[in-house]
């Protein structure tokens, strides 16, 4: 995705898009904040950052790296899907997810994965 780059959101807005959001540093400042989903104009889905793992598949040209967001307890998992979320540190942002299950024992239990592969510059 080109750096500072116009594009519109879900709800048609224009946001700009910044390499400096998309990067490890910015999503490892924002570990354990709350990052809201926009599921329409007037609703969102409240996940919190969790974790950050670095990627067992290592090229020396990409920096790759998985996020985890937590949803908020009972409610079902969305599809996959790229999402709108906003963050007070990182802006807006548009983000793939997908629901994947928690190793707890209880197969209701999931959180939100989201899978870079980020050209090193």
């Amino acid at each position: 995705m080109p750096s500072d780059d116009r594009t519109e959101d879900q709800a048609g807005a224009p946001f700009e898009i910044s390499k400096t959001q998309y990067s490890r540093e910015g999503f490892a400042a924002a570990l354990e904040q709350t990052f809201e989903l926009r599921l329409d104009e007037e609703q969102s889905l409240p996940l919190k950052l969790v974790a950050l793992e670095e990627s067992t598949v290592h090229n020396s040209g990409f920096d790759s790296f998985s996020l985890y967001f937590s949803p908020p307890e009972g409610v079902p998992p969305l599809p996959d899907n790229s999402y709108v979320l906003e963050n007070p540190a990182l802006g807006t942002i548009i983000m793939h997810l997908s629901a994947t299950p928690v190793n707890t024992g209880n197969p209701q239990d999931y959180e939100y994965e989201a899978v870079f592969n980020l050209r090193k510059t």
